[in-house]
């Protein structure tokens, strides 16, 4: 190269030194550093970088390996990634009708949503839901777990139309009801067993709410023991069979 260009580029430098405090003092005065435009590290490797589109502004910051973290702006809302080792995540979304938050742990995430017209706690595992807890405007709270195999196994809730009683129900590795505890009026239950998805034993209060009832049946559905008291405080056994009907 001609001495010319290392004279051009040694006043270059110079002029660079000279200015720099002067930049710097402009910028504490007040000056604006325009996007986009990134931070690079002692390594050579950028650690902060802030860039604007249409859509929004986008602030990275790049941390040692795969951790990070990214907040983005949009009109619809406001965006928080962060990352470490590139598959656990946490994400944190906000609009003016909903907030979420995903956290991910390899295969596994759990999220949590309120908006407008729901609650809700969901955990996932395998790319399947195995819990899931919340509340909607229109229902009451409620809460259920599923088996390994994705099937719902639990489902625990209060039923709105019984005035927030609760219920329970118990389903089989199929996902069909196996046995359930349910809140009645007056301050009575009942509690069934459900067999091949037919309801054959069920406790529960007789019809004067006198006392208890229990009634055994087939897988067809037809009763063949009813037993309990009567209004008069009497216990009563009926059997069904083929010749009919014999009480006691």
């Amino acid at each position: 190269m001609s001495r010319f260009f290392f004279g051009c580029l040694a006043g270059t430098m110079t002029m660079a030194l000279f200015f720099a405090p002067l930049m710097v003092q402009a910028q504490n005065q007040g000056n604006s550093v325009h996007a986009p435009f990134q931070v690079i590290g002692a390594s050579g490797s950028p650690i902060l970088k802030i860039e604007e589109s249409n859509a929004g502004v986008m602030l990275t910051l790049f941390g040692p390996g795969n951790t990070g973290a990214r907040l983005e702006t949009t009109a619809d809302g406001t965006i928080l990634n962060l990352s470490s080792s590139g598959n656990n995540v946490i994400n944190l979304f906000a609009t003016p009708n909903e907030v979420s938050v995903n956290v991910v742990h390899g295969n596994r995430v759990t999220r949590m949503i309120t908006d407008t017209s729901e609650q809700s706690f969901v955990m996932e595992a395998q790319g399947a839901r195995v819990v899931d807890m919340g509340s909607k405007a229109s229902t009451n709270a409620a809460l259920r777990i599923a088996s390994p195999s994705g099937a719902m196994a639990v489902q625990i809730g209060s039923n709105r139309s019984n005035g927030g009683a609760g219920a329970v129900y118990v389903n089989d590795s199929a996902g069909k009801m196996t046995g359930f505890l349910v809140s009645l009026a007056n301050a009575a239950a009942a509690v069934g067993i459900s067999l091949g998805g037919s309801e054959v034993a069920k406790l529960e209060p007789n019809a004067s709410n006198s006392g208890g009832k229990l009634t055994l049946a087939d897988t067809n559905g037809n009763p063949s023991v009813i037993a309990g008291l009567t209004s008069s405080g009497d216990g009563t056994v009926c059997i069904y069979d083929r010749k009919g009907q014999s009480c006691y």
